[in-house]
């Protein structure tokens, strides 16, 4: 028994010695790797008013990442966690590019491989997805700016219903949405900020792997786009018809991760909720792991996932 014991403590220091120690990258470490880095050129960018939609024209095989203002082409096989992304005074600032480990398994594999590196984390504390490209939040409803028609998303205040819009009155004392659709039902009338409150106050429902097209109602009539030629894996709001309701419109999905609140079955301070990892177990098997939390820190507390 004792051999064996001793076997097995020799055979742990010999696994440590070849494959290294666990290490954990953060969007704010000053080590990230340049392999786990899109680095961009910011003389191709584009800067765009508010108002305006994206008009550029990527080369064959990329398409645009705009945040705020600013645009930049890019290669549509996204498999690094982080970009470099240029703000409108050419200031670089790094974000999560991809926030789900499947995206990049096979870089950060290699570099696991090349590096030694028996488990690698990369955290995710500091800046939502949503944050790169998506919607935008204004308060009480989305801003759909990801698309080529106008869109827009919110909530009743019960957080019964989400309705997608296709108008909005914005004046100096008005804010209201209208031409709106409940699932398959069009919607009369309009609504202002008392009867409405932003989606991402109501339970996170989960995530989904859509496909375009994508529609104002869940039936499929009117087209919200064609075509999605970036990140496909976004929370959703509702499910009606086989379509769910995103920041896309309504759209055929595949992959539902309906399991928003697992964190709130684990007891506090046993586990780590800013992290995944992928970790080699038994050399040349994977296991990976992979979930996100697109909620505010507040939220997240309210709703017991953090």
């Amino acid at each position: 028994m004792l051999f064996r014991f001793i076997l097995a403590i020799y055979t742990c220091f010999l696994s440590l010695l070849q494959y290294g120690y666990p290490h954990t990258i953060s969007i704010k470490s000053i080590d990230i790797p340049d392999e786990l880095i899109y680095h961009l050129d910011i003389n191709t960018r584009v800067i765009k008013d508010d108002s305006q939609k994206f008009t550029g024209t990527c080369s064959l095989g990329h398409s645009y990442l705009c945040k705020d203002n600013v645009c930049v082409c890019i290669e549509e096989i996204y498999n690094k966690p982080f970009i470099e992304f240029p703000d409108k005074d050419n200031y670089i600032h790094k974000y999560i590019l991809i926030p789900f480990a499947p995206f990049y398994k096979n870089v950060i594999s290699q570099y696991i491989k090349s590096n030694k590196n028996e488990t690698i984390h990369v955290s995710t504390d500091s800046i939502s997805v949503r944050c790169v490209f998506s919607a935008q939040d204004v308060g009480k409803y989305f801003v759909l700016d990801n698309l080529p028609n106008e869109a827009y998303l919110f909530s009743t205040k019960d957080c019964t219903k989400t309705y997608i819009c296709k108008s909005r009155d914005k004046g100096f004392f008005s804010d209201d949405v209208y031409d709106c659709y409940y699932r398959t039902e069009i919607v009369n009338g309009s609504f202002g900020p008392t009867s409405r409150v932003d989606p991402d106050q109501c339970m996170f429902k989960g995530n989904v792997k859509v496909k375009a097209p994508c529609y104002y109602t869940s039936n499929g009539n009117e087209k919200t786009i064609d075509n999605i030629n970036i990140y496909t894996i976004v929370p959703f709001h509702d499910i009606d018809n086989n379509r769910a309701l995103t920041e896309f419109g309504w759209c055929e999905f595949t992959n539902k991760n309906e399991d928003a609140t697992w964190m709130s079955k684990i007891n506090p301070d046993t586990h780590d909720s800013g992290t995944y990892a992928l970790k080699y177990d038994n050399l040349p098997f994977m296991e990976d792991w992979a979930i996100t939390q697109n909620l505010d820190i507040y939220e997240q507390l309210i709703h017991g996932i953090r």
